[in-house]
């Protein structure tokens, strides 16, 4: 799927160029050229509707945007709808970066005289509900390596008001951390001395309970 999306990508990208995109303005020839191109990778009926929107749409001047399904690396809770021998239909979150997201992504994969090819997809932008542990996925699909987690936490933020966050921290190091909202699963690196709410950790949590006379496996 992501190799098909990828060479879909490409088509757009080199239609630049390739028709002088970038000074005129896309027309149904310059389309049903593009569309050749597209053929081996998507199905007839993706060409003709959500595949010709976007290349009405499409930034050729090389902008920072996101058309088509994030890469399956940067995604998490995978979810198959459909699987079979000719159709395979599979949903997941990509929680947002610098491009896109927070997105729910289903993607339709439909077999055409025995080659497979991209048939649909979708978009729907709704909070993830992050939990701790995909929290900790998250971090590992953006690089960062050799991160703990250290607490639950509230942010907040002055749009929003108060967000939930996971904290992790660098080894060794109690002033580089890094936090995951868990409403869209972004990750920002934390000023120093910014102020959390509710950030007990499960250490502090321990001791609390011990001082209580509660066992600290409670």
């Amino acid at each position: 799927m992501d190799d098909l999306v990828d060479k879909i990508r490409t088509v757009y990208h080199e239609a630049g160029p390739k028709y002088n995109l970038v000074n005129q303005v896309l027309t149904d020839d310059i389309y049903q050229s593009m569309s050749k191109d597209l053929q081996p990778f998507a199905t007839e009926q993706l060409i003709k509707t959500n595949l010709f929107k976007i290349a009405k749409d499409y930034c050729y001047i090389g902008c920072d945007a996101s058309y088509f399904p994030g890469p399956t690396g940067y995604a998490l809770r995978f979810k198959m709808i459909v699987s079979t021998s000719e159709k395979v239909i599979i949903e997941y979150i990509v929680p947002q970066n610098e491009l896109t997201g927070p997105n729910t992504e289903r993607v339709t994969i439909k077999k055409v005289d025995g080659t497979w090819k991209l048939d649909d997809f979708t978009f729907s932008n709704v909070p993830l509900n992050l939990t701790k542990e995909e929290a900790m996925v998250v971090m590992t699909i953006n690089g960062f390596s050799g991160y703990q987690f250290v607490k639950e936490a509230q942010l907040e933020d002055p749009n929003m008001g108060l967000r939930k966050v996971y904290v992790f921290q660098a080894n060794g190091n109690i002033n580089e951390q890094v936090v995951i909202y868990a409403d869209t699963g972004y990750n920002y690196i934390l000023p120093e001395n910014t102020p959390l709410v509710g950030s007990t950790d499960d250490q502090e949590r321990s001791t609390m309970l011990t001082k209580r006379g509660t066992p600290s496996n409670a």
